[in-house]
């Protein structure tokens, strides 16, 4: 699916039921118009500024030559969220997380649980973070924890997690994370 300013990918993901990972890519963002450097360059405010960000140089009533590229910085890149449901470590997972600057991945069971992970079509918070590390991810957030772990033993879900891949954060229920 694509519109003006995202493109999202969906793939089957491996687990006991049909179950889908997203990959939603956010478009190059326009760069932004320098106001302050116009208004110092005696451009006054008003239809001359849309000119300018629309990339048109123009002349001000003194001669003066106004180049827009001058005024206008640098696109600013798109960002990438991959947001993974339940599955069991799989190629998929990886290709949507490809250079992900946020990777979303469900951490069911605790390393060591790797068998009955797979028996039950989820993913241990190793296999997440083995996936964040093979794709290039620049963040991983491990969700759906089991509720047989109680808060010592999150933290070490976490904490194993982290000893393949740094920038690993077990988020709570409603937290909100900044990119």
């Amino acid at each position: 699916m694509e519109t003006d300013k995202f493109v999202v990918y969906a793939e089957k993901l491996d687990h006991t039921i049909f179950c889908i990972g997203y990959r939603v890519m956010q478009k190059d963002l326009e760069g932004t118009l320098d106001a302050e450097a116009l208004k110092a360059a005696g451009v006054p405010f008003g239809p001359l500024f849309g000119k300018i960000k629309s990339g048109q140089d123009v002349v001000l009533e003194d001669g003066t030559k106004i180049i827009a590229k001058d005024y206008i910085s640098a696109p600013k890149k798109g960002k990438i969220i991959t947001v993974l449901g339940d599955t069991r470590k799989t190629d998929a997972s990886v290709r949507l997380g490809l250079g992900a600057d946020i990777l979303v991945h469900e951490s069911t069971y605790g390393k060591g649980d790797e068998r009955i992970a797979r028996k039950h079509g989820h993913s241990t918070g190793t296999q997440a973070a083995q996936i964040a590390k093979e794709a290039s991810a620049k963040c991983l957030l491990l969700n759906h924890i089991s509720a047989r772990f109680l808060g010592r033993e999150c933290k070490q879900i976490e904490n194993d997690a982290q000893e393949i891949f740094e920038n690993t954060h077990l988020v709570k229920d409603l937290e909100e994370i900044s990119l």
